[in-house]
């Protein structure tokens, strides 16, 4: 007995009598069954009136046909092969079996991903069952039509352009052509068909695999381009910085050997050593560690990262305070903080007639002019600029175009100061 519960054939070799085990009898079992029986007959050269009673009458190991021939054995011994078969066809096969599957052909077609001659097969196979009928078998012009109105579309198409020939010469004569050259001879067509399809499904799935290959490359190689780290770091291991690492570290005061923000020294300097990976893994630097870290600096007593101005004050020109200028503490702590002197101090003390009373100092250093620094406006993060320091000035001047990059409002004056050039004469008593 097969899985299913019907009953199975079983041929033991060439010229061998054939069984039908246990189970539930098909139609194309008892097909194979009379085909293997004839060519026993024949093999041992069994008269028709000895081949059942001979032969077949034990060849069914179920109960309920073994019971049915040993009630009836003096019946069926004197019947002939064919209609011995037709009993056992009347008393164990369903009553409308013929039915079943005659409806099965005429409503099959041709599927999607099923090949010319998988479809013309089943067809054929469950037409030659329906020989056991009392109609007989589906004629073959008539399923040739059947076949050609269900074959795909896409074949349709193809052999749209081609005469199919009726006719064939088979042993010196003419004849309509048989089904299975019929079927044969689209077949042909159909597995060109099938073979261009695959190719284009081929092309297509390498097109796909490119470019996923290529969206895979790209993550992959993300830590050189776009600061992405793929996720083949291993547990343990310190990886090197992405670029969005360096420029975060680069922007926020960080150290590249320590990797924290705001350390208040460069990597050459570092004593901290290079950080531990945890054991979940290595995470990666990002703006909200950075803004974290600007937070708990800027609230610490004593950060280098503190912004601190002083009062800017208008004095006599006649007298000789110390003049404070804004300052702001640099990015780097390790530069040396700058000291400006008095205008009085670097240029002398001017009298009304337009001479100076004392030796004009020697000018100072390009690099104590000049202040990298970073400034704040309304936007939360420091912007780094470049800005010159003049203790001679009685103004802070700011570029319009930063002023407006920084987000600063502007306020009309009261009484607006009038702003010149320096004198010519002082130029040249300076270059003096």
């Amino acid at each position: 007995m097969g899985n299913d519960g019907n009953a199975e054939l079983t041929v033991s070799g060439h010229g061998k009598r054939p069984s039908i085990s246990s189970g539930n009898l098909t139609p194309s079992i008892l097909l194979e069954f009379s085909q293997y029986c004839k060519s026993y007959f024949e093999v041992k050269e069994i008269p028709e009136d000895k081949q059942v009673a001979r032969s077949v009458l034990y060849c069914f190991k179920d109960m309920r046909i073994s019971t049915y021939i040993s009630a009836n054995q003096a019946v069926l011994r004197e019947l002939p092969f064919d209609e011995f078969v037709r009993r056992i066809r009347d008393n164990f096969l369903p009553h409308d079996w013929d039915e079943s599957i005659r409806t099965d052909i005429l409503r099959s077609v041709q599927k999607k991903d099923q090949s010319w001659r998988e479809y013309t097969s089943k067809v054929a196979r469950d037409n030659a069952v329906l020989t056991l009928s009392n109609d007989g078998a589906i004629p073959e012009d008539r399923l040739m039509q059947h076949l050609t109105a269900n074959m795909s579309d896409y074949l349709r198409a193809k052999i749209r352009p081609i005469t199919i020939p009726k006719k064939i010469v088979i042993s010196g004569k003419e004849v309509d052509i048989p089904l299975l050259q019929w079927t044969e001879f689209i077949a042909r067509y159909d597995d060109d068909l099938r073979l261009e399809l695959k190719r284009a499904r081929e092309i297509a799935d390498e097109v796909h695999r490119n470019a996923k290959r290529q969206n895979t490359g790209s993550s992959s190689s993300a830590p050189t381009r776009n600061g992405q780290r793929g996720e083949s770091t291993k547990a343990g291991y310190l990886p090197a910085l992405t670029d969005a690492e360096h420029k975060l570290l680069n922007d926020h005061q960080g150290c590249r050997k320590c990797r924290r923000f705001y350390a208040g020294h460069i990597s050459k300097d570092c004593r901290n050593g290079f950080p531990k990976v945890p054991a979940d893994g290595y995470k990666e630097l990002t703006l909200q560690k950075a803004l974290e870290e600007k937070k708990k600096s800027s609230g610490s007593s004593g950060s280098s990262s503190t912004v601190r101005t002083a009062a800017i004050t208008t004095v006599d020109e006649n007298s000789s305070p110390t003049i404070t200028a804004a300052v702001i503490n640099t990015v780097t702590p390790r530069k040396p903080k700058v000291h400006i002197p008095s205008r009085n101090a670097v240029l002398g003390k001017w009298e009304d007639n337009g001479a100076s009373s004392d030796d004009v100092s020697g000018p100072l250093p390009v690099e104590n002019l000049f202040w990298d620094t970073h400034v704040f406006g309304c936007d939360e993060f420091p912007t780094p600029v470049r800005t010159m320091l003049d203790n001679g000035a009685g103004l802070i001047l700011i570029d319009d175009a930063w002023a407006t990059k920084l987000g600063l409002r502007r306020f009309s004056l009261r009484n607006p100061p009038s702003i010149g050039a320096a004198s010519d004469r002082w130029l040249q008593r300076a270059d003096q």
